[in-house]
């Protein structure tokens, strides 16, 4: 059973330097993996755009991205290409996304099926032609979303603020984001300073609660039971939540129990991938 991630575009890039131009500007290492998580930063080291790569041959490249985000992300990339051989286009209504628990058998419309790079326990992220997706039994929206919480996986718009976040700080390393053995790319030099000064001082955690947890902004304050804050809320799905707190605060705590904007009392629990 699989379920359509409807939130999700396809883009293609194409040419003979379709590699080397996106290996120089994301942060993973493309020449390395065949598929892979990866994010565009500003030249200042903060969070653009998350997406995965899936490499087809070195001049044939496909890019799963939210779709809010998709069309912003490949002008983005059409200024950056300047004269290089590459052909973007985005390809939304060809391509579809599926996540399921087990590998889907590729074949002429299955294009890949690959398991989430981000956390051994994710499922498998599939790229297969609309036209079957359309013809699949698929199941309702919520497969995905139950996983993404369970581990405490942090996806880019929901969880992170364009321009604003360190991705370091939400488990760059840990979940296979970043390559520290690549050349150069934008916003590199913040994320090596990051990792080999070790000043990372706020984390992501998981936010379990007894009832629903009601609707939050990204940046809704996360206060201890005394009402000092310890860190922001990310996102939130049923009980399950996602925040970002500082460590050293967290460590502190006598219980680990805090309050989202005052109200929400929630346990903290550490994610299983750190």
């Amino acid at each position: 059973m699989a379920e359509l991630l409807e939130n999700r575009s396809i883009l293609s890039l194409s040419g003979k330097d379709a590699l080397v131009f996106l290996q120089n500007i994301v942060t993973n290492d493309l020449n390395n993996y065949s598929y892979s998580y990866n994010y565009l930063l500003s030249p200042q080291g903060r969070y653009l755009y998350d997406f995965f790569v899936l490499k087809l041959s070195p001049d044939q490249l496909f890019i799963d991205i939210d779709s809010i985000s998709a069309q912003s992300f490949l002008q983005k990339l059409t200024i950056y290409k300047l004269r290089r051989d590459v052909e973007i286009k985005n390809l939304a209504s060809e391509y579809s996304v599926l996540y399921s628990r087990e590998k889907m058998e590729t074949n002429e419309e299955v294009i890949a099926s690959n398991c989430d790079p981000r956390f051994s326990k994710l499922g498998f992220r599939s790229i297969v032609k609309s036209s079957c997706a359309n013809k699949l039994e698929l199941v309702g929206n919520n497969l995905y979303m139950q996983d993404k919480y369970e581990f405490t996986i942090p996806d880019g718009r929901d969880d992170l603020i364009a321009g604003n976040s360190v991705v370091f700080q939400f488990g760059a390393e840990e979940l296979s984001a970043v390559s520290f053995s690549k050349g150069c790319y934008i916003g590199q030099e913040v994320i090596s300073r990051a990792k080999y000064q070790g000043i990372t001082r706020k984390k992501l955690f998981k936010l379990v609660s007894d009832k629903k947890i009601a609707f939050n902004d990204i940046g809704t304050e996360i206060t201890d039971l005394r009402g000092e804050k310890i860190g922001i809320f990310c996102s939130s799905y049923n009980k399950l939540g996602i925040g970002l707190l500082n460590e050293e605060k967290y460590l502190g705590l006598d219980t680990k129990i805090a309050l989202i904007n005052g109200i929400q009392e929630v346990l903290i629990l550490k994610p299983e991938w750190r």
